[in-house]
């Protein structure tokens, strides 16, 4: 199965999915978007791919870091 490595930040209070792979990367391109929604990862897993969080920031002081 093939995976997709997803980095959340958090912007504003807002829970951001990011691409954190070549492959996430290439869904963003298809879809003229620079982040995914629960749809799209929804749909990255019926097209049979894994969709794995490689890090999330829930301060500004992580973001920060990051």
């Amino acid at each position: 199965m093939n995976t997709i490595y997803i980095k959340v930040k958090n912007i504003y209070g807002n829970m951001n999915a990011y691409p954190d792979c070549e492959t996430g990367k290439l869904f963003a391109q298809l879809t003229g978007k620079k982040t995914f929604s629960t749809t799209d990862m929804q749909t990255m897993q019926k097209l049979g791919f894994e969709v794995r969080f490689s890090k999330q920031v829930n301060t500004i002081e992580e973001l920060i870091r990051a």
